[in-house]
């Protein structure tokens, strides 16, 4: 039985947050709404397979809506993801079909073509697990195409943990067609003894390896209700260019409710703030959620 479940009525609340360091970020001025969006779902035994999301401007006119539909196997493992967008006279822009690939009970990476409104192909991403290169060792791989199904690029990712387990680096080069880099990213993590994450750090280096920006996250856990992450955003000369905050709410059973994100210039002046709320059904399935984008 397909079960389609209609949108709650969500009454949106923006928590406004008391920092420690009040001098540094604040919000300046009214808030003037931008854009909202709302999600519904449908699922079919449990699962998953379809969400709707509408797209309007702040003065509610529908601007574009995106409808993803999921395709399970009997295992409960995904094997095709279909997207597509169309614009506020529900003509097709842009359709994504993401298809799984696995090799017996285990995943080994993805094929996906991205295509405009006529079907012709905009790009095409392969993308494989554990794939071996000399003197890197074992890789993700993504592999990039064109239009004309020429290759544009490719990257290599890799992950780094402890003597633990945990996850300490994430990196990621992207090369041109003759194997030449033309950027590099780099995420680490920062924990504590016991395991809880602290902190993140983020790299963007050049062809060079010269690093050319970095953001450096602080998490804290407010309580079980509340975690924050202060995000300072700096370019290769050390000089503040921005700030972010992130922040997650739960309810008692520990599902996430509301996420927020606020971002700031160099002077610590807020410039955009959006808000996500959610909301579940009885069986703890997410039900609705409605984001609201507004700038100061």
């Amino acid at each position: 039985m397909r079960l389609r479940l209609g949108l709650a009525l969500i009454i949106v609340l923006f928590v406004s947050t008391a920092w420690a360091d009040s001098s540094s970020r604040r919000k300046a001025g009214k808030s003037q709404l931008r854009e909202q969006s709302t999600h519904e779902y449908v699922y079919e035994a449990g699962r998953m397979v379809e969400s709707i999301q509408r797209v309007y401007d702040a003065n509610t006119s529908l601007i574009r809506t995106i409808v993803v539909s999921n395709t399970w196997d009997e295992m409960g493992r995904t094997l095709r993801v279909e997207r597509t967008r169309t614009d506020a006279h529900d003509v097709l822009v842009e359709s994504v079909v993401t298809d799984y690939l696995y090799d017996g009970k285990g995943y080994v990476g993805f094929d996906r073509r991205v295509a405009d409104g006529a079907d012709a192909q905009i790009r095409r991403e392969e993308v494989r697990n554990h794939v071996p290169v000399l003197e890197v060792g074992m890789v993700r791989e993504t592999r990039i195409y064109g239009p004309d199904d020429a290759l544009i690029e490719f990257r290599y990712s890799t992950t780094d943990r402890d003597e633990r387990g945990r996850l300490v680096a994430q990196d990621e080069s992207t090369f041109s067609p003759k194997g030449v880099q033309t950027r590099r990213f780099r995420q680490e993590y920062s924990h504590t003894r016991a395991g809880e994450l602290i902190g993140l750090t983020r790299y963007r280096f050049d062809k060079n390896d010269d690093e050319i920006s970095r953001e450096v996250g602080t998490r804290s856990v407010e309580d079980r209700f509340q975690t924050t992450t202060e995000w300072i955003l700096y370019d290769a000369k050390e000089r503040v260019t921005g700030y972010r905050d992130e922040n997650i709410y739960r309810n008692e059973e520990g599902r996430i409710v509301q996420r927020e994100t606020v971002l700031y210039n160099a002077d610590g002046y807020a410039t955009r703030e959006r808000s996500t709320v959610i909301s579940y059904d009885q069986n703890g399935k997410v039900h609705a959620r409605r984001t609201m984008v507004r700038t100061f």
